[in-house]
């Protein structure tokens, strides 16, 4: 079985896009396109693609970026949780709205939790913001992984294991030099370690 996510026009402007799934099973047929998250007349969603995740087992996860507003820092990251059958209610990852909001990833492990992350503008900084869901819960409360003096210069590459452990990878400038950074999610404590450096210096990896 598959899932795809998509952004659609419906209209003509950027006022009218929404989120919008779908589901391939066994059968070969793709099934009814479901909306994920349909925005306000007002709010135009930034041209950021979504992203989706399924396991084994056909629990699955999706993040996407939408607007709150017109204004730059009108961004928003959500995200919708699939349990097999049905998708949730889609719910907001970040307390509130951020500029630089972009490049949503997610992954799930073999139980249905799912690991997401994204890059947002932070206290003028833009940063690697990470969040967690457990099954029968909600989503955590975002966490800053990447290092707090540093700009992140695109986007962020997530993986989840099996068991929950993740790994997150991202480029941003040390003293000025662009530099490859990666951090892990620890499953059992349920935390990040600390952004190491996994390139080597002064090669401005992309």
């Amino acid at each position: 079985n598959a899932i795809a996510t998509w952004i659609r026009e419906q209209s003509s402007g950027p006022t009218s896009r929404l989120t919008q799934a779908s589901r391939l099973t066994a059968t070969g047929l793709w099934g009814q396109a479901l909306n994920l998250f349909a925005p306000a007349a007002v709010a135009a969603v930034p041209f950021e693609t979504s992203d989706v995740a399924l396991n084994a087992a056909g629990r699955g996860a999706a993040v996407w970026v939408r607007a709150t507003g017109s204004a730059p820092a009108d961004q928003m990251v959500q995200g919708a949780i699939f349990n097999g059958a049905t998708w949730s209610t889609a719910v907001n990852l970040m307390p509130a709205s951020a500029a630089n909001s972009r490049s949503p990833r997610v992954d799930v492990d073999g139980d249905g939790n799912a690991v997401a992350a994204w890059v947002q503008a932070v206290d003028g900084l833009t940063v690697v913001r990470a969040a967690r869901y457990q099954v029968g819960a909600a989503w955590s409360a975002p966490v800053t992984i990447s290092v707090s003096d540093e700009n992140v210069l695109e986007g962020v590459t997530l993986g989840v294991d099996d068991t929950g452990n993740a790994v997150a990878v991202w480029t941003a400038t040390a003293g000025g030099v662009p530099t490859l950074r990666a951090a892990q999610f620890d499953e059992v404590t349920g935390t990040w370690s600390g952004a190491v450096s996994v390139g080597a210096a002064g090669r401005s990896p992309s």
